[in-house]
């Protein structure tokens, strides 16, 4: 059990196998990311979907011209009930030609980039936690849809700590993180 960690909303999160374990190639970094985990959309809490409402305008100066410039569009319909969320519903965002809607043609997340110009972070936590995440209060390493830039690999020869430290900081804070060092250490 991890008890340090900046999801105040979570008690003590269990710990999947696979981040003691999963290996990633060498030279896997999430610096070297150009969006594929962000494919498919992604999951974000209805507080943060109500943020990028608020601030569309910044947004979408930020967007290419083939991107879908209607925040009404930028969401899918419905809200899901999520308890590793803080407002325990989540907003799934849509995709346009193949990706999230706020990717843009560089691979690159506008959000992220918006977030340069305003007060405000606008990229969603469990984005900028990826691919760290929770689900059901479990930590793991997201094995979902490929990435280009931190897949687990059977014969790679790179940790969690190795690839994920900025993850795993912006996750659980510097005493989570300690903590998880000492738990792998202990292994």
């Amino acid at each position: 059990m991890l008890r340090h960690h900046r999801l105040g909303h979570i008690g003590p999160l269990t710990i999947d196998e696979n981040i003691f374990r999963g290996r990633f190639a060498p030279g896997c970094g999430t610096r070297r990311c150009k969006g594929g985990c962000c494919r498919t959309g992604v999951w974000t809490d209805l507080l943060e979907h109500d943020k990028i409402l608020e601030h569309s305008d910044l947004i979408r100066r930020h967007m290419d011209s083939g991107q879908e410039q209607d925040p009404g569009r930028w969401f899918e319909a419905g809200i899901r009930a999520d308890t590793d969320f803080p407002s325990g519903q989540v907003m799934g965002t849509r995709t346009h030609g193949g990706a999230c809607v706020f990717l843009n043609s560089a691979g690159r997340c506008v959000l992220q980039i918006a977030t340069q110009d305003s007060p405000v972070n606008l990229k969603p936590f469990f984005c900028t936690a990826f691919p760290i995440m929770v689900e059901n209060g479990k930590l793991a390493i997201d094995e979902g849809p490929g990435s280009d830039c931190c897949t687990l690999t059977q014969d790679g020869t790179l940790d969690i700590f190795d690839v994920c430290s900025e993850e795993l900081l912006h996750l659980l804070g510097e005493s989570g993180l300690a903590e998880l060092r000492t738990l792998t250490n202990t292994l």
